[in-house]
């Protein structure tokens, strides 16, 4: 098995990796926010680029359809949820279509559209990703990190580490360097992701600012989550 892990979006080619499958991560927060969705019982996830975009998709789904995701870390205007995973209850989307926008986590999910399969995985979900690709004839994999601002993601290389340590332990793997330093930080902070996030991550830190802590931690509790999101003819279902 062949795992090349991509840092950030900006770096990823898709006419330069033979996948059988790419991995999506964005932990904080919109790869861990769809996860949730979908665990909480939304129909579907349509990913875009832009608010803009945004909008006129919502045009075709005169019901059962609302608008999440966040510009600068906040929600839209207009728009019915943020990007934060508390906000994704039952209550709250439960049968719904989700046109979702983020500046990084969707923006990758679009730029990795065209792979033969793609999964979204977090470190919420990790070792559900691990077993299904464990399962799975996959030999080429690529874990591609949303990164935050076109710059490395502290918590993104964690939750690639964490994919590619379970991987490692059922399959003979082959990794690219980043992939093999994300390993290592995975064995060095999993004790406690939380506080080495808080650390250590950019993004943890801006969401300090602005008062969603309580995200963090929400983003970095391991298998807290069993879905397996997979993007089909442009919606990412389970």
């Amino acid at each position: 098995m062949n795992v090349n892990t991509i840092a950030t979006l900006d770096y990823y080619n898709p006419k330069l990796y033979n996948s059988d499958v790419v991995v999506v991560i964005d932990v904080l927060r919109a790869s861990t926010t769809m996860v949730a969705a979908l665990q909480e019982g939304a129909k579907s996830i349509i990913p875009c680029s832009t608010i803009s975009e945004a909008f006129q998709l919502a045009n075709n789904y005169p019901t059962d359809v609302i608008l999440g995701g966040e510009e600068n870390c906040v929600k839209p205007l207009s728009f019915n949820l943020g990007n934060s995973p508390r906000e994704y209850t039952k209550e709250s989307i439960d049968g719904k279509h989700i046109i979702f926008t983020s500046r990084n986590g969707a923006k990758a999910v679009v730029k990795a559209k065209c792979a033969q399969k793609l999964l979204l995985g977090s470190i919420v979900n990790g070792s559900a990703i691990s077993d299904y690709l464990n399962n799975e004839p996959h030999k080429n994999i690529t874990i591609l990190c949303a990164g935050t601002r076109g710059s490395l993601s502290y918590e993104d290389t964690l939750a690639a580490g964490k994919i590619i340590t379970h991987l490692s332990e059922e399959n003979n793997v082959t990794l690219n360097d980043f992939g093999s330093m994300a390993a290592l930080l995975y064995q060095y902070a999993k004790g406690d992701l939380v506080k080495h996030i808080i650390s250590n991550s950019e993004a943890a830190k801006r969401l300090e600012r602005i008062g969603l802590e309580r995200d963090i931690s929400f983003c970095a509790l391991e298998d807290s989550h069993h879905v397996i999101p997979k993007l089909f003819d442009g919606k990412i279902i389970t």
